[in-house]
C-alpha cells in the first residue's frame, strides 16, 4: 500500500513539473517579439560584434569620377543575407596612372592584402571584367556597365567568387550565374554573394589566415575572454559574474583511502 501512494506521488509530482514546463514554454511562444528580444538580452546581456581578422580584401575605385559602389560593398559586406559575414575589407578611391592589373598587383603589394580589385575606366574595347585567381586581382571596366553603380557591385561579388574559388550557384539571387552580356548581369536579382557562396569561400579564408567578423551573445563572449567593456548594467552583472570564475579549475587529489 505505501509504494501504491509513494508511486502515485511520484507520478504525481513528474506531471507537476512537465505541466510548469509546458506553461513556460507556452508562456515564451504567447510574447510578442519585442518582449522575446527583451528576453534574450536579459539572459545574454544581447549580441556582440567580434570584428574580422586577417588580409584584407582591396577594392579601389579608379575612375576618374569615383561612385557610390565602395559604400554599397561595405554596406552589403557588413548586412548581407542577416549573417552579416564580415569580411576583412579596405576600401578607397585613387587615380590609375598604368593599366588596370598592373594597378592591382602593385596594390595587393602594397596593401599585404588577401586579394586586390581595381575599377577604373577602360573605353568599349576593354573586357568587362579580368580576373587572375592565381595572382589574386581582378579589374573591372566601369564603361562596360556604363558606370552604374550596382552593376558593379555585383562584379565586385563576383571577382571574389571567382578567385576565392566560388563556384556558379544555383539559386538566381546569387550573382555567381552565367553572365554573357550587361543584359545578363541586370537580371540577376542579388547583389551579394549568399551563405552557400561565402561557404565555399571559406578554403581561401583558412589559405590566407582570414578569419570573417561573427556575432555571439555577450555571456559567451565574456567566457571566451574577448567581449568588450559592458555598456548597461545586464552586460555589468554578466561581465562581474563570470570574471569571478577562477582561472585554474579546482583540482581534488585522489585519496586512495576512499576504495578501502
Amino acid at each position: 500500500m505505501k509504494k501504491q501512494i509513494t508511486m502515485i506521488v511520484a507520478i504525481a509530482a513528474t506531471c507537476a513539473v512537465f505541466a510548469a514546463g509546458s506553461t513556460k514554454t507556452q508562456d515564451f511562444k504567447n510574447l510578442s517579439e519585442e518582449d522575446k528580444q527583451a528576453l534574450f538580452e536579459k539572459r545574454t546581456g544581447g549580441l556582440v560584434r567580434h570584428e574580422a581578422e586577417g588580409p584584407k580584401i582591396v577594392v579601389v575605385d579608379g575612375r576618374k569620377m569615383p561612385g557610390k559602389v565602395l559604400k554599397y560593398f561595405e554596406q552589403e559586406n557588413i548586412e548581407a543575407h542577416g549573417t552579416r559575414p564580415g569580411l576583412p575589407v579596405k576600401t578607397y578611391a585613387e587615380p590609375i596612372e598604368s593599366d588596370a592589373i598592373t594597378a592591382a598587383l602593385a596594390t595587393l603589394d602594397k596593401e599585404k592584402g588577401a586579394m586586390a580589385i581595381i575599377i577604373y575606366n577602360g573605353g568599349a574595347k576593354a573586357p568587362g571584367v579580368t580576373a587572375c585567381p592565381e595572382d589574386r586581382v581582378g579589374a573591372i571596366n566601369a564603361d562596360r556597365y556604363y558606370n552604374k553603380e550596382f552593376l558593379l557591385l555585383k562584379e565586385v561579388w563576383r571577382i571574389i567568387g571567382f578567385i576565392g574559388g566560388v563556384g556558379y550557384s544555383q539559386y538566381s539571387s546569387d550573382p555567381m550565374q552565367l553572365v554573357f552580356s550587361t543584359e545578363d548581369l541586370q537580371e540577376v536579382e542579388g547583389t551579394a554573394l549568399l551563405p552557400m557562396s561565402l561557404n565555399a569561400l571559406k578554403k581561401f579564408n583558412t589559405k590566407f589566415g582570414i578569419k570573417p567578423a561573427y556575432s555571439m551573445p555577450y555571456i559567451a563572449a565574456c567566457r571566451q575572454g574577448w567581449a568588450p567593456q559592458p555598456t548597461n548594467d545586464i552586460q555589468r552583472a554578466i561581465w562581474d559574474k563570470v570574471h569571478q570564475i577562477p582561472d585554474k579549475p579546482i583540482t581534488i587529489e585522489y585519496d586512495p583511502k576512499i576504495d578501502k
